[in-house]
């Protein structure tokens, strides 16, 4: 029997969430990989009572905290999850692409905090994020995994982004660093 670890677990749900991205495949699949990674990482670092140095707890007051997190993150995965009490719901999904980039850049970073690494899937989005929407990244927030190389790609819009660092994607045969 072939077995893995959470530092494998969670840097293959970042992985295939990062590839679906770049490639615009389904935002709920992204999300649920997305999620899947905050769970097992959240949890990691809580056992490990490992700090995470972006927690979310410790920009939202305590008591919106559950709320926030429900409302933004949680909402969808459980849409996505359960129908028990809810078969007639719908969801809306005009802001999951946005949800999920976000998100999925958290959970890389605390990926890093709990295993002290960048995968290539990782340092790959961190720069897409972080040059296709300078206004969310401060500066220096990811200097570790800024290729300085790609500060030439320009373009206007997500899907024009996107489309650039498919490119990067292949030329960085990340296809061979994928884990099967």
């Amino acid at each position: 029997m072939t077995s893995i670890d959470k530092q494998t677990a969670s840097r293959r749900l970042i992985a295939s969430a990062v590839k679906d991205t770049f490639w615009e495949e389904d935002i709920l699949g992204i999300h649920v990989r997305t999620m899947a990674a905050y769970d097992l990482l959240r949890e990691y670092a809580d056992a490990k009572k490992l700090a995470l140095s972006w927690d979310l707890r410790d920009f939202i007051k305590e008591e919106h905290f559950k709320e926030a997190i429900k409302d933004y993150f949680k909402k969808p995965y459980n849409f996505l999850k359960h129908a028990k009490d809810d078969a007639d719901a719908t969801l809306d999904v005009s802001k999951l692409e946005d949800i999920n980039d976000i998100f999925l850049l958290w959970v890389a970073r605390m990926h890093h905090d709990c295993f002290k690494e960048w995968s290539k899937h990782q340092s790959l989005f961190v720069n897409y994020m972080a040059f296709s929407r300078p206004n969310i990244i401060k500066d220096g927030t990811f200097k570790e995994t800024i290729n300085e190389n790609l500060k030439t790609l320009k373009a206007d819009t997500r899907g024009a982004w996107l489309k650039l660092f498919r490119g990067v994607y292949v030329d960085s045969n990340l296809f061979e660093h994928e884990e099967k």
